[in-house]
């Protein structure tokens, strides 16, 4: 922490916590790092954005809707059209469109080949999670949430209803008990009973006495985008970008070649699990760059916000 503070890091928000005191505060006894922070459910906030937009169609003139259960297949190329750069094929029709974001994360390298790659792309990993009950009582249980060292466990508890019900943990991680870690694994419906039981003995060594039962209420998995870097990507999509930038989170356009951009074609994936906070800022990126290229005018560098990473756009290097 001095060498961060001399650095110019602000450490304010940041405490060394002894292990008598963690046992006191968090309830295990381990020396941690404590900072603060917060925490949503994706899918309530995602619905109420698209709510909000959605009530905004009369006034902007702009209509939006959301088509599920409906996978995109393959994204073409189109000619002969001005305003329609891409064929957008589906499970119900085809779709032609000015502008596509791929969103896919983990699935990227689906519809973009060329980001399969392990070097430059964006690799699918599998997460896995639990939701184990506790033998103490729901209130008296910290409200912190938690990680160890590399984030290769986190565990957080649900919020409770009965004073009388026990604490609900949801924990999940475990990757580093398995040789692959999870990476490419595509398939969300399979779970790894390796990882399984390494989910199961790990709260007990945390929290003795606390969760010898293993009740364990659910389980399952879910497909993170890796990339080398650990960051996500967001621009436009490059095939064969440079290191610096195709193995951070991607953000921006998409290239088919070395300066050779795939018209409309746009990125914001590869967020390597605990970089999934950085997707919504990622986003506002890529919209600005779209409503830019909308307008005739460039967006780079100087429209692109200060607090945005530079190395995580697929573009050349943007200072």
């Amino acid at each position: 922490m001095k060498v961060a503070a001399d650095a110019g890091m602000d450490t304010s928000t940041i405490e060394w916590v002894e292990p008598d005191t963690a046992a006191r505060r968090f309830g295990f006894h381990h020396m941690c790092v404590y900072t603060r922070g917060n925490s949503i459910w994706p899918l309530k906030l995602a619905t109420k954005l698209y709510q909000a937009a959605k009530g905004e169609d009369q006034d902007s003139g702009v209509q939006l809707d959301l088509f599920t259960h409906t996978p995109v297949t393959s994204v073409e190329p189109t000619s002969g059209s001005l305003t329609q750069n891409c064929l957008v094929k589906t499970s119900r029709s085809d779709i032609k469109a000015r502008f596509v974001v791929h969103a896919t994360n983990g699935y990227a390298s689906y519809l973009l080949p060329h980001l399969a790659n392990p070097l430059e792309g964006i690799v699918p990993t599998q997460g896995q999670c639990i939701a184990i009950r506790g033998s103490t009582e729901a209130f008296k249980w910290p409200v912190n949430a938690c990680r160890t060292v590399g984030g290769y466990e986190y565990w957080f508890p649900r919020p409770w209803r009965d004073k009388g019900e026990k604490t609900l943990i949801i924990l999940g991680g475990s990757r580093k008990s398995v040789p692959q870690q999870g990476h490419n694994v595509t398939d969300d419906s399979i779970i790894d009973p390796t990882v399984s039981q390494s989910l199961r003995n790990f709260l007990p060594k945390i929290y003795p006495g606390q969760f010898e039962e293993c009740n364990v209420k659910m389980e399952w998995t879910g497909i993170m985008g890796f990339t080398r870097s650990g960051d996500p990507m967001a621009s436009f999509h490059c095939k064969y970008a440079r290191t610096y930038s195709i193995t951070s989170p991607q953000v921006g356009p998409v290239f088919a070649s070395p300066g050779d951009q795939l018209p409309g074609h746009y990125i914001s994936a590869g967020y390597s699990g605990h970089g999934m906070p950085r997707a919504f800022a990622c986003a506002e990126v890529v919209a600005q760059m779209i409503e830019a290229e909308m307008r005739g005018v460039d967006y780079l560098p100087h429209g692109l916000p200060e607090w945005m990473p530079r190395h995580m756009l697929t573009t050349k290097d943007i200072r």
